[in-house]
């Protein structure tokens, strides 16, 4: 009765040291309507695809309510943004794979058309079009906007004098602002002024180019001036300086060639800012021209270069050489009406270089485009692209679809191709698993066959020769043990400090935030450690990159980083990679991300391998989301070397050679042959040697519950659409069975 008793208890203690019974525990979870969710990142949190020849992603990410399992899927495609529940994370469980998702959202972009093929703009350094704006094709201003309108009007993109505490400052003036801090960005510890007036005006002063009416109104709406700060109240106040006309006209005067005049825009402060230390940054402005007398523009209504016949307000500057295109098109209304529509991006033509190029608003870049043949039709109805900006050849506008569809044809039999390669890859992984099991089991028995041989020729000599004794076999070099990972405390920190200055000095010794480039020193580097959304680092120079010096790097451990930006949802790097170095000379590669999108403003998480910090990280960034790059919040993710254990592997002792047996010492009769005497020879003891036949059979139970574990991984696979409850409770089932067939084996070998 004993035996038995011990025998259930070890086949309990078997199964809960497998199993965790608080995974089955109902009362723990509630229903998702009735839940109050806690949110958490699971260790499958999302996925993103960038659209193979664009700029243009998809991503998913998703967060686990602790409480009622179920998963938030946050998607986000181009600028739009939407939410959706399920029980089911994504690409586990038979939702749509990454793959599928990249090839359809690349059918639905990336076919521009068969007669026209874009291809990025890249600048190559220095001006492009002789105006000293190495960033932008010639013919376009800041932000993608062109210098012709659609209705004609030619502008100049002027850049900011300065900020005037003179609060009546504001429209066209002929003399210069007094009481105006110059520059475009400027800090100081005393701003002047009315102190009784919350208000303050941006000056800005240009030349002229050509003779005409000169106006400033709804044509550049929304205008993105700056934004101005003051130390008020013991802390930093700012206002964003943003404004957006109805009228065209809300600013105008007549000028001629070579006239000088200044500009002003008036905006109320939210904060007293008279006294107080200030910091300001300023941004380009367009101001619109209508050209009079000397004009250099010209208009027509179509226009044919190159064979390609153009339809819509065509402009012509004679002064550039260049022609800007607003193709036309017709659209039928919900009234069954004809309508003729004029795009609101142009297409700009160099007689010069004799190529077209233009601006998509939605991957914010400039691309050429290429036109191999003649458009037939001057009007028919387009074929709408993403962002408004491209739509069919016929209509004079890039891109289009010719209504061949050989290319999505390809595509859905690469797609086909690329399901039944995956089909064959977990063939080939379910066949690699089966052969390391079969090679488990094959070792298990060898081990059990090569002890229950050792037993049987100590029990059962060779009586022709009693005096020799059959051979041990030799033991087997002990493996060496392997390497344990570190325990990691439970809290994951922040490693850098909370900086105030480029050189911050703290109980670890002196960080050192440097970096290749800023706007201004309002925008300095260590902003972008100083872990506040208020202030951030920015530039305007392309490629870039961030560093910060540790002090004692061997006091942390580091697995992780965390990026976020704040205010403008556009101005940050789509691609990065972060470098770790010991001597700031030669560089190692710890992460590189593509196709990244900052522009929630949120905190975005990104793992590393676990290792000692390095004294040196430095992030280089590239593919801005626009002209500017800007970082409120980056940090390194870490523990404190002192809290993080290391064990020590235990040494594994090599097995102990079966001692030959003795010919003149027969057996002694008094024990049964049954697992008992196996597992316990002589009421304990080991001078039999027969233990060996337990720690066989241990390996075998081992291999098998291997087994019956990828079995239910297998079930898996095969069966997506099954929750991971259910496959978890046919692998429980399958442990247990075999649990009660060995307990019956004990029990029947009494």
């Amino acid at each position: 009765m004993k035996k038995r008793l011990i025998s259930l208890i070890v086949a309990v203690v078997m199964l809960f040291s497998m199993l965790c019974p608080a995974a089955y525990a109902d009362d723990e979870t509630v229903s998702f309507d009735t839940c109050t969710h806690e949110w958490e990142t699971p260790l499958r949190s999302g996925y993103s695809i960038t659209i193979p020849g664009s700029d243009v992603s998809f991503s998913v990410k998703t967060e686990q309510c602790k409480k009622c399992k179920w998963y938030k899927h946050v998607a986000t495609i181009f600028i739009a943004e939407f939410t959706y529940y399920s029980p089911l994370n994504v690409d586990a469980n038979g939702l749509v794979p990454t793959e599928l998702a990249a090839y359809w959202a690349n059918v639905w972009y990336n076919n521009f058309g068969k007669n026209a093929t874009a291809t990025k703009f890249t600048p190559g350094g220095g001006s492009t079009d002789g105006s000293g704006v190495g960033r932008n094709p010639k013919g376009y201003g800041d932000e993608g906007k062109p210098n012709v309108n659609s209705s004609g009007a030619s502008c100049i993109w002027v850049e900011p004098f300065g900020l005037v505490a003179n609060y009546n400052y504001d429209g066209f003036r002929s003399s210069a602002p007094s009481n105006c801090v110059t520059g475009s960005s400027q800090s100081g510890t005393y701003w002047g002024g009315d102190a009784y007036v919350n208000a303050v005006c941006s000056a800005y002063y240009f030349t002229a180019p050509i003779s005409g009416l000169y106006f400033v109104g709804s044509y550049g709406s929304p205008y993105d001036v700056g934004t101005f700060s003051a130390f008020c109240s013991n802390k930093w106040e700012m206002d964003y300086f943003t404004v957006e006309f109805t009228e065209p006209y809300k600013y105008s005067v007549s000028l001629k060639k070579g006239e000088t005049r200044w500009f002003g825009l008036r905006f109320n402060t939210s904060f007293r800012a008279y006294g107080n230390p200030y910091k300001f940054s300023l941004n380009k402005i367009p101001i619109y021209i209508e050209p009079l007398g000397d004009s250099s523009i010209t208009t027509t209504n179509n226009i044919t270069i190159n064979n390609n016949t153009w339809n819509g307000n065509i402009y012509t500057d004679n002064s550039t050489n260049l022609t800007y295109i607003y193709p036309q098109y017709t659209t039928i209304n919900e009234k069954n009406e004809t309508v003729t529509n004029i795009s609101n991006t142009p297409i700009i033509y160099n007689n010069e270089t004799k190529q077209y190029y233009t601006y998509d608003q939605t991957t914010k870049n400039y691309y050429y485009i290429t036109y191999n043949a003649p458009s037939p039709s001057p009007t028919p109805a387009p074929t709408e692209k993403p962002g408004g900006s491209i739509s069919t050849p016929e209509t004079g506008k890039p891109g289009g679809d010719t209504g061949d569809t050989t290319g999505i044809l390809a595509v859905l039999v690469e797609i086909r191709d690329n399901m039944i390669q995956g089909f064959l890859d977990i063939k080939a992984a379910f066949v690699a698993g089966f052969a390391e099991l079969s090679a488990n089991f094959t070792l298990a028995i060898e081990n059990l066959n090569l002890n229950i041989t050792n037993i049987f020729n100590k029990k059962f000599p060779d009586q022709s020769t009693p005096e020799t004794a059959a051979p041990s076999p030799s033991p087997s070099p002990s493996p060496s043990p392997a390497p344990l990972d570190p325990i990691l405390p439970e809290t994951q920190n922040l490693i850098i400090p909370k900086m105030n200055s480029n050189t911050f000095s703290d109980e670890h010794g002196t960080w050192i935030a440097t970096g290749s480039s800023k706007y201004s020193d309002v925008f300095d580097f260590f902003h972008a450690f100083d872990r506040s959304t208020s202030d951030f680092w920015e530039t305007n120079a392309s490629p870039s990159y961030l560093q910060i010096e540790i002090p004692d790097p061997e006091n942390y451990y580091v697995d992780g980083y965390i990026m976020r930006i704040s205010k403008f949802t556009n101005r940050y790097a789509k691609e990065w990679t972060l470098q770790g170095s010991d001597d700031g000379k030669t560089w190692d590669d710890l992460d590189t991300q593509k196709d990244q999108n900052l522009s929630d403003m949120q905190e975005h998480k990104y793992t590393l391998t676990l290792r000692k910090a390095y004294k040196y990280y430095r992030l280089n960034m590239s593919n801005y989301a626009s002209s500017m790059c800007s970082l409120s919040h980056f940090n390194l993710l870490g523990y404190d070397a002192k809290d993080v254990v290391t064990p020590t592997p235990a040494p594994t002792d090599p097995p102990s050679p079966s001692p030959a047996p003795d010919p003149g010492k027969p057996d002694s009769g008094d024990k049964t042959n049954n697992f008992w005497t196996i597992i316990f020879p002589n009421g304990g003891g080991s001078e039999d040697g027969k233990k060996g036949i337990f720690w066989a059979l241990v390996s075998l139970i081992l291999a098998l519950i291997a087994f019956f574990a990828n079995l239910a991984v297998g079930v898996g696979y095969l069966f997506p659409f099954l929750p991971d409850g259910v496959v978890m409770t046919i692998n429980t089932c399958l442990i247990v069975i075999f649990l009660f067939t060995i307990i019956k084996f004990i029990m029947r070998s009494k």
